[in-house]
């Protein structure tokens, strides 16, 4: 099993949030799972993107998804825009 996890996340609004809070808490509940590790978080909008990284504890923030989906260090990417 990996000993750690990069986690992307791809929106910044209440399902985003939602999610990022989620993954931070994933451990509690279940301990066996690998280390999460929030790597980046995007948004159309690099401010809003930046906000919501520190606002969220991601470590790096962009405004394009396409950097996200290809960095190495992300293992996860978690889609949370509007319908």
């Amino acid at each position: 099993m990996r000993k750690e996890l990069g986690i992307g996340l791809i929106g910044t609004g209440f399902m985003g949030k939602a999610h990022a809070f989620a993954y931070r808490a994933a451990h509690a509940a279940f301990p066996d799972i690998p280390a999460l590790r929030l790597e980046m978080i995007a948004d159309v909008d690099g401010w809003l993107a930046a906000n919501a990284s520190h606002q969220c504890g991601f470590a790096r923030s962009t405004g394009d998804w396409r950097a996200l989906v290809s960095d190495p260090t992300i293992d996860v990417v978690s889609i949370t825009t509007p319908n």
